[in-house]
């Protein structure tokens, strides 16, 4: 559903059980930026653990973040965020729940307990892992700006003077001082009912539970689920406790679950330029996407279909593929942004595992995409856009046969994959440790780890290895299939002179030393050679940039090159 706020419209999904246990409605607060990105896939299983207790959930996307309208350069962040819990509390009490409690992780928590502490009919709170104050949460996202900064990096424009940019998002001079106001030691009363989680991979005081008057646990799950997307696991055991603590004091008899489903497709119009449409389709309606469309350009015969990149749900790495629908929908092309089967919102087949970056159900599920897309707008060409693991997806599908008449491929590095195949052992990721190493030998103190016995020789043994196997797995194989003794099943140049022939055009986009280069230079040098000579390819790279384009500015220039690629090639 969408429904507005003060600051905008979000969007939010309800997951109403078939007959409510309690008389409780729970609105789910999460982390914001890349913590929310690792801990989506887990909140939702929150959601659905809540809704099986018989607790009606609201998941909704602050303003300016997710699928809601908005942008992290917008003023007044933290009132919008602060907002959207109101709204959401209101539309759960609409929706008939008596009662209404919050439950918040991370940045989430925190917002959670200052929206409680302004209300006086917020029944009970859950805080994971609280930030204690908004300088705490500043601290953390410098060290993580930190952490990110390499020789890329280095030679991008700086960020504005006071804010700071980590893990792909944004947090300008203006909201760092609207943050720096909260101190959850000096809130007044935050709840009725109050617990406290802490974090599993640290140790935690009580004095924070004291002063607030709260129940304190130390519950395990909060390490695993702040993983990268695709190692995120969600934690069944404190789930069911989190569920079974909030909702006790208002059970009621009955029970069951009911799966989350729409009644209607819900829409939005963005910037009075765009109208977003909330889309199911595909066999039992699993596939989950956000269809963005142009409300006063022309519409264009042509729509773009973006699949999921690794884990990430439709909102793309760092909120890309958001800015990117919206933009191109402005242009007058019709834009899918969608998961997967087992990714984001999209559910996964009975035999298919959630949250698998490589897959031939997502080759099969690009396919009814592109399906839709075309179904709906009447679109008579299709761009297939994918970045990463979306890029071998789109890759197979235009292999396979599916309507395409272009593909933008953004840093493919694996474009074969058998299931059981390890993604830290995948050529590509070997190859960019090996691509690691060789720099860094070019520093002394590297060299002075290494003679002095501080490097891990272990490791770099079998990375040297897997790099020389990959290598002589490669000539063997180009070796037999010339000499007739085998026919090579993942030849990448044949496999690009196939959509070639079938006239789709491919364009391959890399950030700057990305390895994905080296992969493609190992596989098909010669072919690819040949094929930009004819004019059936075409490779941009992106300097400064790294593999999921981290930095805005990065993402800006990305789109910048694809938008004049699109308009360029109509």
């Amino acid at each position: 559903m969408y429904f507005d706020t003060a600051f905008g419209s979000t969007f939010a999904w309800y997951h109403p059980p078939a007959e409510p246990a309690t008389s409780l409605g729970v609105v789910l607060c999460p982390p914001i930026g890349s913590e929310l990105m690792c801990s989506y896939h887990p909140l939702r299983e929150l959601a659905h653990t809540l809704a099986d207790s018989g607790v009606a959930v609201l998941r909704a996307d602050y303003q300016g973040t997710g699928d809601a309208t908005g942008q992290d350069e917008d003023p007044d962040r933290l009132s919008a965020w602060l907002g959207t819990i109101d709204a959401a509390i209101d539309q759960l009490r609409a929706l008939g729940c008596e009662h209404v409690g919050l439950i918040g992780l991370r940045l989430g928590a925190t917002l959670a307990a200052v929206a409680a502490s302004r209300r006086k009919d917020v029944a009970g709170v859950v805080l994971w892992a609280p930030l204690k104050s908004g300088n705490a949460y500043a601290r953390e996202m410098k060290m993580l700006a930190l952490t990110e900064s390499n020789p890329v990096s280095a030679k991008l424009l700086p960020v504005t003077e006071g804010a700071i940019e980590a893990g792909g998002f944004l947090l300008t001079a203006s909201t760092l001082s609207e943050l720096a106001a909260i101190d959850l030691h000096h809130l007044p009363a935050v709840a009725p009912r109050l617990l406290l989680i802490s974090r599993d991979d640290m140790a935690d005081s009580d004095k924070l539970a004291t002063m607030l008057k709260a129940t304190h646990v130390n519950w395990p799950g909060y390490a695993d689920m702040m993983l990268a997307p695709h190692y995120a696991t969600p934690a069944p055991e404190t789930f069911s406790k989190i569920a079974a603590w909030i909702g006790e004091p208002h059970a009621r008899s009955a029970k069951s679950t009911q799966p989350n489903r729409f009644e209607a497709e819900p829409s939005i119009d963005v910037a009075g330029s765009v109208r977003e449409h909330a889309i199911r389709f595909g066999p039992d309606q699993a596939l989950f996407g956000i269809l963005a469309e142009p409300l006063h350009a022309t519409p264009r015969a042509t729509a773009i279909v973006l699949p999921n990149m690794g884990a990430n749900s439709h909102v793309g790495p760092n909120r890309m593929y958001v800015r990117m629908a919206r933009r191109w929908a402005a242009l007058g092309y019709h834009v899918l942004r969608f998961d997967l089967g087992g990714v984001g919102e999209s559910e996964p087949r009975a035999d298919q595992s959630p949250n698998a970056p490589y897959s031939w159900h997502g080759v099969r599920d690009f396919d009814l995409g592109i399906a839709e897309v075309r179904r709906r707008t009447g679109a008579t060409e299709v761009i297939a856009i994918g970045m990463c693991s979306g890029a071998y997806v789109a890759f197979h599908a235009g292999l396979l046969g599916s309507a395409m008449t272009r593909q933008i491929l953004v840093n493919p590095q694996a474009f074969y994959w058998k299931e059981g195949d390890s993604l830290d052992a995948a050529p590509a990721t070997v190859a960019a440790k090996v691509q690691a190493y060789n720099a860094s030998m070019r520093t002394w103190a590297s060299w002075k780890k290494l003679l002095t016995g501080r490097a891990r020789y272990g490791a770099l043994v079998v990375t040297l290895g897997r790099r020389v196997r990959d290598l002589c797995a490669t000539w063997l194989k180009r070796a037999g299939s010339r000499l007739g003794l085998l026919q090579q099943t993942d030849d990448l140049g044949h496999d690009l002179r196939v959509l070639a022939d079938r006239n789709i055009d491919v364009l391959l986009i890399y950030s700057e030393n990305d390895a994905g280069l080296v992969y493609l230079k190992d596989r098909a040098a010669r072919d690819v050679s040949r094929l930009i000579s004819n004019g059936q390819l075409e490779i941009e790279t992106i300097a400064h940039a790294d593999h999921t384009f981290t930095r805005q500015e990065a993402q800006s220039r990305l789109i910048a090159v694809m938008t004049s690629h699109l308009t360029r090639s109509m």
